[in-house]
């Protein structure tokens, strides 16, 4: 049997030796599917999974409907990757690659490659955007599901982020607190790690925004303030007690992590050149989107450029890939490299603001400025923004701002 390949972290994705399988016959056979795949390698009685996706019919019906949603999975993927008998229903191990399965089995390693290879896997919650109305029991399973896996997610992301700090991975370590941040934006213990990313990286003003943003998000969401341990630390932030550290490099013998109590000097900070997450996949093909934009973004006044299409096709994945871009061609361009075209090189940087943990657009400018390294103070936050913005030349890209539309209007000023 041709290799199959199961995805469910995100949307419901099937593919069958790289090639997508889309002919399910109704969100039931997607559902019996997913049921089986993420549950344990255990038989599962026709009668459980009948009552399961049709609670509203007879029993003698529902049974017949489970008959019926089988022979359909059999038309849509050729030879279904379970067991079958009168009784009961089981997996079949070693079936298909599947990446609940796979995301679960690297999530319980504490090796850095396994936790990275994990913190890759979830694309999203389970199912996302799945639903079965009326099928009480299904959904509950579902919700609980996908809060366990979350929760697994999240608590990979923290160690990993732990990982990174302790041997001084600095970019690695904010783009996996930002992951958290992205999933849980109350998450104040991951605020807290990005917060020290950036300080030890001699971002001192973007850890105090990453500070600031983080309080804004508690008292607007939940109405509650910072704890004591993330103003002490935003304190001995602003009081410089902890000076950058090479990125990237090894952690020093005998080391096993960083202490917040461990105050030492703080040298000038730089100016950061981006705040790009890190990629944990290799970006394959699109060659052809990514000349046209890079193409674009060499128009002399192009101010804004954006992509639309529907949700889960890769526009995130493909700015991102343009921005990295554009680092490399600001980095080349420090070491004395030529620009390939006038406007090809962002001098001043390339950042990236993730608009979907907000909830309203008043949270825009504090999340703008966390990713610029801009500190807000006075009584004028956007101001104070716009004048920082004004004389740069930047790349900002603003991902999912169509839930906040009502910020449209700093995005024309920024312009």
């Amino acid at each position: 049997m041709a290799q199959l390949s199961i995805n469910l972290l995100g949307s419901f994705q099937v593919q069958r030796a790289g090639a997508p399988v889309t002919r399910f016959r109704g969100d039931k056979v997607r559902a019996l599917l997913a049921y089986l795949a993420v549950e344990p390698e255990l038989p599962v009685a026709r009668s459980v999974l009948a009552g399961l996706l049709w609670p509203e019919q007879p029993e003698g019906q529902a049974l017949r409907n489970l008959s019926q949603a089988l022979a359909r999975l059999g038309e849509a993927l050729g030879e279904p990757p379970l067991l079958v008998t009168r009784q009961a229903i089981q997996w079949r191990p070693g079936a298909a690659e599947v990446d609940v399965r796979a995301f679960t089995r690297l999530a319980s390693s504490s090796e850095t490659a396994d936790l990275a290879q994990a913190a890759a896997l979830y694309r999203g919650e389970l199912l996302a955007g799945f639903s079965l109305p009326g099928c009480e029991a299904f959904e509950e399973w579902l919700l609980l599901t996908r809060e366990r896996l979350q929760q697994q997610a999240l608590s990979v992301l923290h160690t990993l982020t732990e990982q990174h700090l302790a041997a001084r991975r600095l970019s690695h370590a904010a783009a996996s607190a930002r992951r958290q941040i992205e999933l849980d934006p109350w998450r104040e213990e991951a605020h807290r790690q990005l917060m020290l990313a950036l300080a030890l990286g001699g971002n001192r003003a973007a850890a105090l925004a990453q500070y600031a943003a983080c309080c804004q998000v508690l008292k607007d969401d939940l109405g509650v303030e910072c704890d004591d341990e993330t103003r002490l630390l935003a304190e001995r932030i602003r009081a410089g007690e902890f000076a950058p550290a090479a990125p990237d490099t090894p952690t020093p013998a005998g080391e096993t992590g960083i202490r917040a109590d461990e105050p030492a000097p703080l040298p000038a900070a730089p100016t950061p050149t981006h705040s790009l997450p890190l990629q944990l996949t290799p970006f394959v093909g699109r060659e052809e989107e990514l000349a046209e934009i890079a193409a674009r973004l060499r128009q002399p006044g192009l101010r804004l450029l954006t992509l639309v299409g529907a949700g889960g096709i890769g526009k995130t994945r493909l700015a991102l890939e343009v921005a990295w871009a554009q680092v490399d061609r600001l980095a080349s361009a420090a070491q004395g490299a030529p620009a390939e075209a006038p406007g090809d090189v962002f001098p001043d940087g390339v950042f990236f603001v993730a608009l979907a943990p907000l909830n309203s657009a008043t949270q825009i400018v504090p999340a703008v400025a966390a990713a610029v390294g801009l500190a807000l103070r006075g009584d004028d936050p956007k101001q104070a923004l716009l004048q920082f913005l004004r004389d740069k030349r930047w790349l900002l890209v603003l991902d999912n701002c169509e839930h906040v539309l009502d910020g449209v209007g700093l995005v024309m000023e920024l312009l």
